[in-house]
This record gives structure tokens, sequence and C-alpha cells, in this order.
């Protein structure tokens, strides 16, 4: 059971951490699908974003393989023990690369994770990703989504389309948020 929960807290942080990985879908923000004017531009409409939002920009192949954080056990870290599994993933994940590349010479590999989840983000053909999902190193396949924000989705919400009409408030220059996951990725224990 430890087991099982320490690989979901892994993969759910993971995608997270991702940068591009979406929990939700666009339909459960949908204020209805309107044309805005925003700052003298005209923005893409909620349905035309739907259409870009439905095809993942890229995929996470979780392998088979112990990501580093399981070298932690309570409060004990084994440096030699992440060592180690940190040496097995990178095998891993080489091994993966090259039956991608064999399958999709076009295939590209984004970035790699150890230390929560051992993963790949690949791009690549939708035939060459079934052919991996058969390699026994891949544990699973998930398709990763950009967002967009979008003002014609809040504008409405908020009471706000009047000041957006406008131009008064354009909103450059601003920063809305940071979020961050607080996992120190360079700590020492990682």
């Amino acid at each position: 059971m430890k087991q099982i929960n320490k690989s979901l807290v892994a993969m759910a942080v993971t995608m997270a951490v991702a940068g591009t990985a979406s929990a939700a879908t666009i339909d459960q923000f949908r204020m209805g699908a309107k044309t805005t004017v925003y700052g003298g531009e005209r923005k893409a409409t909620l349905q035309q974003a739907d259409k870009e939002l439905k095809q993942p920009s890229a995929y996470l192949v979780q392998l088979n393989a112990q990501p580093t954080s399981y070298a932690l056990s309570g409060n004990q870290y084994d440096r030699q023990r992440a060592q180690q599994l940190s040496q097995n993933i990178a095998e891993v994940q080489q091994q993966v690369a090259s039956q991608l590349q064999q399958l999709d010479k076009d295939a590209e590999v984004l970035t790699t994770t150890r230390y929560l989840a051992a993963s790949i983000v690949v791009k690549a053909s939708d035939k060459a990703l079934a052919s991996l999902r058969k390699n026994p190193a891949v544990k699973q396949i998930l398709p990763v989504y950009d967002s967009k924000p979008l003002v014609a989705a809040s504008q409405e919400y908020i009471k706000a389309a009047p000041v957006v009409q406008s131009g008064v408030a354009t909103g450059a220059g601003i920063k809305v948020a940071i979020l961050d996951t607080g996992i120190d990725y360079t700590h020492a224990a990682l």
C-alpha cells in the first residue's frame, strides 16, 4: 500500500511540475461560446480554443522504474540507493528514447524526470506511441495538454466586460500568479 501511495503522489507531482499539464477540461469552465474584443484585438472563441486544446502538445511516458525518491525511507535518505536508482532510470530512459527514435525518426524527447517519477516527456506520432506502449519498460503513456487563458471565459463572470472592451484594463505587464510546488529539486535529499 505504501508503494502505491508513493507512486500516486509522485505521478501527481510530476504532472503538476511538468508545466503544461492540465487537470481540467475546457468544458468545466465554459461560459458560452462568445467572441471577445480585448484591447482592439479579436480573440479566439471558446469553440476555437476547444479545438486547439483537445490535441495533446506532448506525452508523458511513465517508466517501470523506481524514482530516486524511493531512496527516502522515513527520515533516512540512502544516497547510494539514490545513485543506483538514478543510474537505472537513465538506462531505461535511454533504452525507451532509442526505441522511440527507431519507431519515429521525427520523435523528440522534451525532458526527463527521475526524482518523483521516472518518465520522459515526448512528442511523437500516434503510431510510434502505440508501439511504445508494448515495451515492458513503459508503465503508461499520458497526454499532456497546453492550456490558454481566455478573457472570454471570465470577463462575463466577473462583470468586467465593459472595462475589458473599453481597453482601460489591458493587463499588460501584470503578473497574476506564480504557481510553485514548493519542491526544491536541487535539495540534497533528491
